[in-house]
């Protein structure tokens, strides 16, 4: 049973029919508390009773509503996009996954006075980050309104060493200086793959990876460089001629150490059309000068700090925005268009 659905009756209980044996993972949404994810892993052993039901109990945490509304850049509204809600800098925190309707909407139940990171992901488009925080409870909280832009996508075939098809195997796209990459659906008999989600004027790289062996291994394309993409572009054949290492870990992307109570600085860097950049580097600074950070985007556009509180400068580019003001143990959010208009 993948993808079903459950409503409670009066008396708060839902019963869940046909499970298989294994792990099972799930989602509780109330409007006005906090979505609540579960894991339940099932066992029928032939001898056991087919009238013994496993029982849970949840209790749930008042919430908030956070209505959220897609549109393209040219206001279509974006049926089907996935919208994931999370604390920001605190993965341990209740998280909510939704997906619009025909109109590009979607209620998510979120924790109240939080500060939420939101991605927005659509077949065709480039992931939006947008940030929030969350009103009281009781309050009627503003729509997020999130903005998505055109992407590029790359197809193409992956074949074995003998020019056969690839079963299993799937296709990254990296792009330089960016941690992170976008994958696509492991291939079919006939070895195509497509990934879809990349921004265009940035240069990608793509490298093809075999399904995993009896012994753990997996083999490998050689990379193919694209340049900058612009729309659809069809890729000459990728085959698994070499081993795979184990990795592509581009650039640097340490913190440099800094003083005093720390805060989360959370930085997108967006092109003129608000699209957001892979590996752009951004230098923060105090505002003395004195250099406390330095990264680059990973391949959502995003750079995260936990920096040192005060008064600071980001420097991504050509451009420097200063006055930006992290405090202790709070959340800072900038997106920043470079270079500046």
């Amino acid at each position: 049973m993948a993808g079903a659905a459950v409503i409670t009756g009066s008396d708060g209980v839902a019963l869940i029919d046909g499970l298989r044996e294994g792990p099972t993972y799930g989602r509780i949404r109330a409007r006005g508390f906090v979505a609540r994810s579960f894991r339940y892993v099932a066992s029928y052993p032939a001898t056991s009773a087919q009238d013994e039901v496993p029982a849970w109990e949840f209790e749930l945490r008042t919430g908030v509503v956070v209505p959220v509304k897609v549109r393209s850049v040219g206001g279509t509204p974006v049926a089907q996009a996935i919208v994931s809600l999370g604390v920001a800098g605190d993965p341990s925190r209740e998280f909510d996954v939704v997906l619009t309707d025909a109109s590009g909407r979607a209620d998510a139940f979120m924790e109240a006075r939080s500060p939420l990171l939101v991605r927005v992901s659509a077949p065709g488009y480039v992931d939006a980050v947008e940030f929030v925080r969350t009103t009281a409870v009781g309050d009627v909280h503003a729509t997020l309104r999130v903005t998505v832009t055109h992407a590029a996508s790359v197809r193409g075939v992956v074949r074995e060493p003998s020019g056969r098809p690839a079963v299993g195997a799937s296709a990254r796209a990296f792009c330089a200086n960016a941690r992170g990459w976008f994958e696509s659906s492991p291939t079919g008999s006939d070895g195509q793959f497509e990934i879809d989600g990349l921004v265009t004027g940035v240069s990608w790289t793509v490298q093809a990876l075999g399904a995993t062996d009896e012994a753990g291994r997996r083999r490998c394309s050689k990379t193919m460089s694209l340049g900058a993409l612009e729309s659809r572009t069809q890729l000459s054949d990728l085959y698994l001629n070499e081993t795979w290492n184990g990795g592509h870990a581009p650039g640097s992307d340490e913190a440099v150490a800094g003083e005093g109570e720390r805060g989360l600085l959370v930085v997108v860097v967006v092109n003129a059309d608000g699209a957001s950049m892979p590996g752009q580097k951004v230098i923060v600074r105090l505002a003395n000068g004195a250099q406390i950070a330095e990264g680059a985007t990973d391949v959502h556009g995003v750079f995260t700090r936990r920096v040192a509180s005060g008064v600071l400068a980001i420097e991504t580019g050509d451009a420097t925005w200063t006055g930006v003001e992290v405090l202790p143990n709070d959340v800072v959010f900038r997106k920043l268009r470079s270079p500046p208009r």
